[in-house]
C-alpha cells in the first residue's frame, strides 16, 4: 500500500505532469520486495506518463513513448551511503503490474481508482465554498426587494 508521504507525492506528480497538460495518461503502482532477502535498495513506487493513451487488460498496461519516474522512498539513512530517491527513464512497451499491487490510473478501460477524477472536477467547478454560498444570499436578498416593493408600492407619476 502507498504510504502517507507517497501518495501526496504521487498525487502531486500526478498532478504536475497531467493537469499541467505535459502527459495525458498515467498509471502509478507499488513495487513490493518478496524476496526472502530484503533489499533496502529496490523502488518502492513506479509512475508512467504518456501522451498517448494507455490501454489496459487485467493488470496489463501498453504503453507507447512513456516517462517512467521510480521512486525509492526507503533509501536515506545516516550510518550508510545514500542512493537516488528518483529514476527518469523512457517506457514502452507493456508492463505487468502483479495482482497484489497497488495501481492508480486513467488509463482506457481500468478498473483502478484515478487520483486526480476530484481535481478536475474542482478545477471545471471553480466555486469555492464562500462564493457558493453567496448565490443564496443574492436570492433572499432578491426575493426580500420584491417583497418590500409589493408591501410598500412607490407612488409614481404626475401630480395632479
Amino acid at each position: 500500500m502507498f504510504s502517507e508521504t507517497e501518495y501526496t507525492y504521487i498525487k502531486n506528480l500526478v498532478i504536475t505532469h497531467v493537469l499541467k497538460g505535459e502527459y495525458n495518461y498515467y498509471v502509478c503502482y507499488t513495487e513490493t520486495d518478496i524476496s526472502s532477502s530484503y533489499n533496502a535498495d529496490t523502488d518502492d513506487v513506479h509512475c508512467i506518463f504518456t501522451k498517448e493513451k494507455i490501454t489496459s487488460s487485467n493488470n496489463t498496461f501498453r504503453i507507447q513513448n512513456g516517462l517512467k519516474v521510480s521512486i525509492d522512498s526507503n533509501q536515506a539513512s545516516r550510518n550508510a551511503n545514500n542512493g537516488r530517491r528518483f529514476a527518469f527513464t523512457e517506457s514502452n512497451g507493456t508492463v505487468s503490474v502483479p495482482i497484489y499491487e497497488f495501481i492508480y490510473s486513467n488509463a482506457e478501460g481500468t478498473k483502478y481508482a484515478d487520483l486526480i477524477a476530484q481535481e478536475e472536477i474542482n478545477i471545471g467547478n471553480h466555486l469555492d465554498l464562500n462564493e457558493f454560498y453567496m448565490i443564496p444570499m443574492f436570492m433572499a436578498l432578491l426575493i426580500m426587494m420584491l417583497f418590500l416593493k409589493w408591501c410598500f408600492p412607490m407612488k409614481g407619476g404626475k401630480n395632479v
